[in-house]
């Protein structure tokens, strides 16, 4: 259901302030490194100061359950839901509009994935589907052995799927007959997110003890790091380095090429979603409810934000502006250079899923039942 926010639930939208404290078990648990760290870098607050906007809801589509991460394609965006729900969505991105919708017994535990004319995703159900992207006829399923808790990754013509034992399946992107498996992938143990480097034959799984890369051209394992237990870490790649960052509080910048970890700094507390790299920078932000921006050469911390409240979800560039979701449905513009305040704007609802840019645009799914689509404004 295509709605505007305050048609859909008894909340506003606009600007306000928060304060609080996180209700995390392990928030008085901060390293000495991160709290020596506070005498010694830039710190700005959510109360600092009153602020703009700078953000303006252009739609909001309810989708019954909690919404994941989204695909944006040139005229469509496409999300899915669990909990209630159990839907796969297509919506115009111009309004939010459903185009399609398919509808399984279980739902998804995680997001779509786009390629050339289809459109991949895993049920929970333990099916990998594939649709066309334009239509939304199905014209393929395959059979894994559980559900999915990571976006399937598309490459060369080939789907890398996975399910809940860690075993990761090569497909046919076209016809959904399975090519191979990945050696040993299964050792892995459950994994939450995939990812392919686009100048290496290399597919990453960031899994529960660590990350492990394997060899396209042989589907060997390349190199694995690994972390504290059920550190189940979220990757994102820049310039030849991984970023993983994860619930062991720990953010890494592994070499892509050998997986020796050229620099590693720890939060003070989990991290449950992607760091984002940027202009030199690697942003990220914890339980504790402070988005960090490190030096994305030597891990050194610049500065901090404190948003007062839990953060469970990356933060994502805007036009100039970073924007920041904390906890209790605030999303914070910051500057981010210095990571000072320039607006806020009230969501109305807790976001969960990782947001995504895309053509002016802010997409972002919430625990509630929403995609929303933002874009700069007063």
């Amino acid at each position: 259901m295509n709605c505007n926010r305050r048609e859909c639930i008894a909340s506003t939208v606009g600007i306000i302030g928060i304060a609080g404290c996180s209700d995390d078990p392990d928030a008085d648990s901060s390293s000495d490194e991160i709290e020596q760290a506070e005498d010694e870098t830039q710190e700005t607050r959510s109360d600092d100061n009153e602020a703009e906007t700078h953000l303006t809801q252009e739609w909001a589509f309810e989708t019954g359950g909690s919404t994941n991460t989204p695909a944006v394609g040139s005229e469509l965006v496409y999300t899915s839901s669990g909990h209630q729900s159990n839907t796969l969505y297509a919506l115009n991105v111009e309004n939010g509009a459903e185009e399609w919708s398919y509808r399984t017994e279980q739902g998804f535990d995680a997001g779509p994935s786009l390629g050339d004319e289809l459109l991949y995703i895993g049920s929970n159900e333990g099916y990998l589907y594939a649709f066309d992207a334009e239509s939304g006829e199905e014209e393929w399923r395959f059979e894994t052995n559980g559900r999915t808790r990571a976006s399937p990754v598309v490459k060369d013509g080939t789907v890398y799927a996975t399910e809940n034992s860690g075993e990761i399946y090569l497909i046919d992107a076209e016809t959904g007959v399975e090519q191979d498996r990945l050696e040993g992938s299964n050792r892995a143990g459950q994994i939450n997110s995939l990812m392919s480097i686009d100048t290496e034959e290399l597919l990453i799984a960031g899994m529960r003890n660590g990350v492990r890369a394997f060899d396209l051209a042989t589907t060997n394992e390349r190199w694995l790091v690994e972390t504290e237990l059920d550190a189940y870490p979220s990757l994102t790649a820049s310039n030849g380095v991984l970023f993983a960052a994860g619930m062991d509080r720990h953010i890494y910048a592994i070499d892509i090429d050998s997986g020796s970890i050229e620099w590693e700094v720890d939060s003070g507390q989990s991290i449950e979603h992607n760091p984002l790299v940027s202009n030199g920078l690697v942003y990220a932000g914890n339980h504790e409810g402070y988005l960090f921006a490190f030096d994305q050469e030597t891990g050194e911390e610049e500065w901090r934000f404190d948003t007062g409240n839990l953060i469970s979800t990356s933060p994502a560039l805007l036009d100039e502006y970073l924007c920041v979701f904390s906890n209790q449905t605030t999303v914070y513009v910051l500057d981010p250079e210095s990571g000072a305040r320039e607006g806020e704007f009230d969501l109305g609802s807790n976001a969960d899923s990782r947001p995504v840019s895309a053509d002016e645009r802010l997409y972002i799914g919430t625990d509630d039942g929403f995609l929303f689509s933002l874009t700069d404004g007063p």
